[in-house]
């Protein structure tokens, strides 16, 4: 039995949905208050603005909530086939949003003539985007369909868990660095006013998202049984069997 109570579990979760939903917040906040919005004319200076907000939606919210999936899913009778989708479709949605924020930003530097790939966010960013494409293509292709054969599937699956915390936390470098250069580019360090705040902020609670999301997902106390192979039932998890006890 693990050392963490279900109590102390389901807080945990409730934390990191909650943190997750504040840097939403407190990015939208920044961008339509302090940074002039967002529009669709990409000839608008609130073009660029789409990117981050479109990034830290999909690339943090929606990925850390599908990492979390199946483990949430350790104190909820669903099945496997159904978690997977859900798994599948957060990722889909989050890569999607990725897609929509490069197009954002390449558009608006072409409309304006900024150069493309000159500093370690971008080239940190673009090479996530790339390798979080990749890892939804073959996830789907081992997990979803067609399904190999169950030995493929089990070689592959410790490659595709290490790879997907991998990628979020190049997914949260990414952020980080990105933050710290808007800040630079706004003219911020030069004083502490409340923009620079905000985004002290936002960078102290995506490093707390990114810690909360970790510790949940390499968690054993929120193991279930393996959620990718077979159609048998699954076991039941430490916090299921744990939160049947208390009933």
């Amino acid at each position: 039995m693990s050392l963490v109570s279900a109590g102390v579990a389901v807080l945990l979760i409730l934390s990191a949905e909650a943190i997750g939903v504040t840097i939403v917040v407190l990015t939208f906040i920044l961008f339509n208050r302090y940074w002039g919005g967002f529009d669709l004319d990409v000839t608008s200076t609130s073009h660029f603005n789409l990117h981050p907000f479109l990034m830290i939606l999909g690339f943090v919210f929606l990925y850390g909530n599908a990492l979390m999936v199946f483990k949430v899913g350790a104190g909820v009778n669903i099945s496997k086939f159904k978690l997977k989708l859900v798994h599948f479709l957060l990722q889909l949605t989050a890569f999607t949003l990725s897609v929509f924020a490069l197009l954002a930003v390449f558009k608006y530097h072409r409309q304006h003539g900024y150069p493309n790939m000159i500093s370690l966010h971008n080239w940190v960013g673009l090479t996530t985007v790339i390798f979080f494409g990749l890892q939804l293509v073959l996830g789907f292709l081992i997990f979803l369909f067609p399904r190999p054969n169950e030995r493929i599937r089990a070689a592959f699956k410790t490659f595709h868990v290490f790879f997907g915390i991998f990628i979020f936390g190049m997914v949260m470098v990414s952020v980080l660095t990105g933050v710290t250069e808007q800040v630079f580019y706004k003219g911020g360090f030069e004083g502490l006013n409340s923009q620079v705040i905000i985004c002290n902020l936002l960078s102290l609670l995506l490093l707390a998202f990114a810690g909360l999301v970790t510790y949940i997902i390499t968690n054993p106390f929120f193991s279930l049984a393996d959620p990718n192979e077979g159609a048998e039932p699954r076991e039941e998890s430490a916090l299921l069997q744990e939160i049947k006890q208390k009933d």
